[in-house]
């Protein structure tokens, strides 16, 4: 693909923006952006698919450290030292060639910023004193002068996916990079970090090879690793069709014809059938093609590009082939996924996360070599990347006939004996504790035997008191070593005590991460969210459970006040089975769905 055109649409798409409301909670909505997604939803529209945290939008104290960006700003890719200055946006121009598309990031709250980076806001150049942003809720979506934020500006970041990755990037491409790192000799945790462990790796491979010892990951690394850039810098966009517009004739036209006059729009009556499809590129083609291109939310030029090829490709199901009706999509992507309106650079539509089973209606459009699949998502035709999800078939008939019971139990030795058989008359699934500071709980056995036996879905969690990020590791072990036998679906860590932090949360996910390839989530207490700033370190869990009781009627009540996939809303429920009270959960809406919790 090619980078300058990717840049330039990306601004246009931003442009396009301003007017729209400004929403955090509704970011995702088409007539709403944050000042993150503004910029994320631009760039991806353009093509770039973003993997620093495994979000299809992340936020922007995030963005910065996407590697498909090279650090402009601080100097030298020193991801280090953001936040610890804040020239005036001048003083950067005099060190820097600063470019349209470029995302400057603003410490808009100075050293009283609580992150690390002091990132709080992000804006997109348009041109040498013009960015466009999303401001806030009395502002929307609008354009101002950078010297709005002089004195503010922590970072630069320019979308280069050719770039060197150094310490300090996050994303696909670091993934790439210690895949093939581990295939020569390394051990490293593929988790998309660059960090000292990877830097270390780099090094010793580079000397191993004779290569100049940068620590990066540059080009000649790149292509000694086998790494295949898939990008291009000048080079047009890989296209089987040319670039058509008024004056053309022959065959593409032919085609765009075609395409327009499925699309009900009236192109005269030329040609043999008195259509308008006659092969010649004139004013009623450029009209109706202006007309489409507005409406696709693509730059309305009345000329037919790359761009606009795959928006009708895409539409009208190009390369297709077809699915048999019981076909079905998976989730295959490590966190989630966007559904588009149309393929490869379509609006998002939508957010779908690993393991969620979208129906196909067996349409399958290919866009450069990449296929891409139609479902329906939310009542709606929409298409997902063969890079997110496997086309199957339905073969899955529990995930399509289920129907829910209503009830999400989470158990522990204090729920004594239970009669599963009567459990699984009411039950969902479960979560079952396995492990209580460094002691296996005494009922795991017999509970994932009793879960087995009747078919509930089940997964296990570590009620860790760990103090030390040594006693973090040790907890991960021992709550692995005493549960894994059981082939729980996922792991949870249990976080509600005042000894841990960030750095051993952090460490106790990572030795699961090492341990088990199945996802891992988080139980974190109402009350000390806040405190863990877990906010920050959402990103390493599959899914987050939080607890919030209200009155602890036995019913739902108050709901958190923090975006969560699992709710746990009762410690005094009733459920078949457990002849005493019982914890309680509901599925939120807001990320995992009860078919991914049910491991369907």
């Amino acid at each position: 693909m090619n980078i300058a055109e990717v840049r330039e649409n990306a601004t246009l798409e931003a442009l396009k923006c301003v007017g729209l409301q400004y929403s955090q909670a509704k970011r995702l909505q088409k007539a709403y952006r944050d000042c993150s997604s503004l910029v994320a939803r631009a760039y991806t529209t353009a093509g770039h698919e973003w993997g620093c945290y495994g979000r299809p939008v992340p936020r922007s104290l995030e963005e910065v450290y996407d590697d498909g960006f090279q650090l402009v700003w601080p100097e030298n890719n020193d991801y280090a030292s953001i936040g610890k200055s804040l020239p005036t946006s001048s003083s950067i121009r005099k060190k820097i060639d600063l470019q349209r598309s470029d995302l400057l990031f603003a410490a808009t709250k100075g050293t009283a910023s609580t992150r690390k980076n002091k990132i709080e806001h992000v804006v997109m150049l348009t041109s040498a004193t013009r960015i466009v942003h999303a401001r806030g809720t009395a502002y929307g979506v609008r354009e101002d002068n950078v010297s709005l934020y002089d004195a503010k500006i922590c970072a630069v970041a320019r979308f280069n996916p050719l770039c060197d990755l150094v310490k300090g990037h996050v994303g696909s491409r670091t993934k790439a990079l210690q895949e093939a790192l581990n295939q020569n000799g390394a051990t490293l945790t593929v988790d998309r970090d660059f960090g000292s462990k990877t830097l270390a790796a780099v090094q010793a491979y580079q000397t191993k090879k004779g290569l100049p010892v940068t620590g990066k990951g540059d080009a000649a690394t790149r292509a000694a690793l086998g790494i295949v850039d898939a990008w291009s810098s000048d080079e047009p966009v890989a296209t089987s069709r040319p670039t058509i517009k008024r004056g053309s004739k022959g065959a593409a036209v032919t085609e765009l014809q075609t395409y327009l006059k499925a699309l009900k729009y009236s192109l005269g009556t030329y040609g043999a059938n008195k259509d308008g499809i006659d092969g010649d590129f004139g004013k009623k083609t450029e009209k109706a093609l202006i007309d489409y291109q507005g409406k696709q939310g693509i730059s309305a030029d009345g000329v037919c590009g790359p761009v606009t090829w795959a928006h009708l490709t895409g539409e009208m199901g190009d390369d297709s082939a077809t699915a048999a009706d019981n076909m079905q999509v998976r989730v295959t992507a490590s966190k989630s996924a966007y559904v588009r309106t149309v393929p490869s650079i379509g609006e998002p539509r939508g957010v779908v996360y690993n393991g969620a089973i979208l129906k196909a209606t067996g349409g399958i459009a290919t866009v450069g070599t990449v296929q891409w699949y139609n479902v329906v998502y939310d009542g709606e035709s929409v298409w997902i990347s063969s890079k997110m999800a496997v086309l199957e078939g339905a073969n899955n008939a529990e995930a399509d006939k289920y129907v829910a019971k209503g009830k999400i139990p989470d158990i522990s030795k204090w729920q004594g004996n239970v009669d599963f058989a009567k459990l699984s008359t009411e039950a969902d699934f479960v979560i079952a504790r396995g492990l209580c500071r460094t002691t296996k709980d005494e009922m795991i056995d017999a509970y994932a035997d009793g879960m087995v036996k009747n078919k509930i879905p089940f997964g296990v969690y570590n009620f860790t008191y760990a103090e030390t990020i040594a006693e973090a590791q040790r907890d991960a072990k021992l709550f692995f070593e005493a549960t894994h036998a059981h082939n729980p679906l996922y792991y949870v860590l249990d976080a509600e005590v005042s000894t841990l932090t960030q750095e051993i949360i952090t460490a106790w996910v990572e030795t699961m991460r090492g341990l088990t390839t199945a996802p891992v989530g988080c139980y974190v207490a109402h009350h000390m969210y806040g405190q863990y700033n877990y906010k920050d370190i959402a990103h390493l869990f599959d899914f987050t459970w939080i607890p919030r009781y209200g009155k602890n009627s036995g019913a739902p009540e108050t709901k958190p006040a923090y975006p969560c996939d699992l709710w746990q809303f009762t410690s005094a429920g009733k459920i078949a089975g457990v002849s005493g009270k019982v914890d309680l959960n509901q599925v939120t809406g807001q990320g995992k769905d009860l078919a991914w919790f049910r491991g369907a």
